[in-house]
């Protein structure tokens, strides 16, 4: 079953310079977006940008998946 968050999410800011330039802030940027997206407490997240699953990936507590990954893993063994 698909949800979504129930309030506008930030910028996780991964694929971005602040990733580098400003490390502070794009963490506490993925804290707040990873608290918002698990509170639903999903059995997987869901983006679809490649960077922003990698940013998210580094924090969170559960999978994070491309759309697209799970698109794949439905057709294949449907589930």
């Amino acid at each position: 079953r698909i949800r979504s968050c129930k309030r506008r999410l930030p910028k996780s800011s991964g694929p971005t310079t602040y990733s580098i330039l400003q490390a502070a802030l794009a963490e506490e940027l993925r804290t707040n977006k990873l608290r918002a997206l698990e509170a639903n407490q999903p059995d997987v997240i869901a983006t679809a940008n490649i960077g922003c699953l990698l940013h998210l990936a580094a924090g969170a507590q559960r999978p994070v998946r491309h759309w697209i990954e799970l698109l794949d893993s439905r057709l294949r063994y449907g589930g």
